[in-house]
């Protein structure tokens, strides 16, 4: 019995311990939802000459369906794969995209909620499981030449009070960040075959 209270006594001081040692010299605790923010999405990233694909996913709200946009560089030249292999010069272009999408850093978390995807314009055109028609923003995938992933957005809705910047979320994560960003991947097939390949405002 005596070797019980001695033990509960050590306990009760060594957690006496504990408490003052946290008042005197308290960690510095990240909370969670702030726990990546400034980092790159993508680190791995660092080559714009690397993607071999970029597929570009909007969604018509008037007609409730996703419009996939898809160039690849097959058997050495580039085509709209997904308008009949279309040829296109686009390598030179690619690179100019791909430069505009590889440095992009998680600035700001606006929302770590699943139920904000849609006021913020992130809900990823693909997901057949939302059943609402608003609030899906643009995906945008970049593939290397072995298929990989080399980075993956859904680009959503301006930031309020914030010039050039924009909501962006990455596929299958709940995290919505307010990231700088001028870049703007078409999915339409005239701008790829025309002079506008990556709408990015000037200024």
């Amino acid at each position: 019995m005596q070797e019980k209270v001695k033990t509960g006594l050590w306990v009760a001081a060594a957690a006496a311990l504990a408490v003052v040692a946290a008042l005197v010299s308290p960690e510095e605790v990240t909370p969670g939802i702030m726990s990546d923010q400034g980092e790159p999405f993508y680190p791995n990233f660092t080559d714009p000459q690397a993607p071999r694909s970029i597929e570009v996913i909007d969604y018509d709200e008037a007609t409730a369906t996703a419009r996939p946009f898809k160039v690849e560089f097959q058997r050495g030249r580039w085509l709209i794969t997904s308008h009949h292999n279309y040829p296109v010069d686009a390598g030179e272009r690619m690179a100019k995209t791909a430069a505009a999408l590889i440095d992009l850093k998680k600035d700001l978390v606006r929302s770590d909620t699943p139920a904000d995807h849609a006021q913020l314009g992130v809900v990823d055109p693909l997901d057949q499981q939302v059943t609402g028609l608003t609030g899906r923003g643009k995906r945008v995938t970049l593939r290397d030449a072995k298929g990989a992933v080399l980075a993956d957005y859904i680009f959503g809705k301006p930031v309020e009070g914030k010039s050039g910047h924009r909501y962006v979320r990455v596929p299958g994560g709940k995290r919505t960040y307010a990231v700088k960003t001028e870049a703007d991947p078409s999915a339409r097939f005239a701008d790829w075959v025309d002079a506008g390949l990556l709408r990015i405002a000037s200024g």
